[in-house]
């Protein structure tokens, strides 16, 4: 049988009975975490700057996935070289428009990531441009980073990001997500973090940034145990 153990705490290891790889994924706050299949290339999404209140970086990585370009999520934009260790592969998904590059991308021979387009605009004009969020497998297991998506995940989006297994999603604070389930009688797309598991996941969920409640490690309310990764 397939399971998900987590150890509490800052690191998680993440590991499927039945795959060969283990993959321990680590949380160094805010939005940032790193993902390891065995003991292989490091994966770091979202490092922050200096004026984050978090203090685990700088970290080693090989490749790192930038969602926006804000200071808490891409200290680089801001002139801050030294958040990463090592010469890490960058990955900034916009193009000269601003627009995300959307689409299926091969980084590097162990990772291929596709690439989602979505706004950090909140409904009530809070939040400014847009995010990338980010899906892929690993060790084969299917993640998603959704930094800081502001409004409700569309039917494209949902359908783009795939079959998730392990979430990343922004709660808490002015520009995230409500935790827990939205009016059962909005018709709208999910538009809370228990509406975006429920959309999309078959595992659990890390929640980010917000009051503390990343701390916790939230069920979806169907599903069950971990599935095998879609075909799509």
């Amino acid at each position: 049988m397939k399971r998900l153990l987590l150890v509490t705490g800052l690191a998680f290891g993440l590991w499927l009975s039945g795959w060969a790889e283990k993959v321990t994924l680590t949380y160094l706050g805010h939005s940032c975490f790193t993902l390891q299949a065995g003991g292989g290339p490091i994966l770091m999404i979202d490092p922050y700057g200096t004026p984050t209140r978090c203090p685990a970086l700088p970290k080693p990585a090989d490749v790192v996935l930038i969602t926006h370009g804000h200071i808490d999520h891409c200290p680089w934009c801001y002139g801050e070289k030294d958040r990463v260790l090592g010469t890490p592969i960058l990955v900034w998904p916009f193009d000269e428009q601003g627009r995300v590059k959307e689409g299926r991308w091969r980084l590097a021979d162990w990772l291929t990531v596709d690439f989602v387009e979505a706004t950090h605009v909140t409904k009530d004009g809070r939040g400014e441009g847009l995010v990338c969020l980010f899906a892929f497998d690993l060790g084969g297991i299917r993640f998603a980073h959704l930094g800081d998506l502001g409004r409700p995940l569309t039917e494209d989006q949902i359908e783009a990001l795939g079959s998730v297994q392990v979430l990343m999603i922004p709660v808490g604070g002015v520009l995230h997500h409500r935790r827990g389930r939205g009016d059962p009688g909005d018709k709208a797309a999910p538009h809370s973090a228990g509406d975006a598991a429920h959309a999309l996941l078959r595992g659990g969920v890390l929640p980010l940034e917000g009051d503390g409640a990343h701390r916790r490690i939230l069920a979806p309310g169907s599903g069950g145990g971990l599935a095998d990764p879609a075909v799509r």
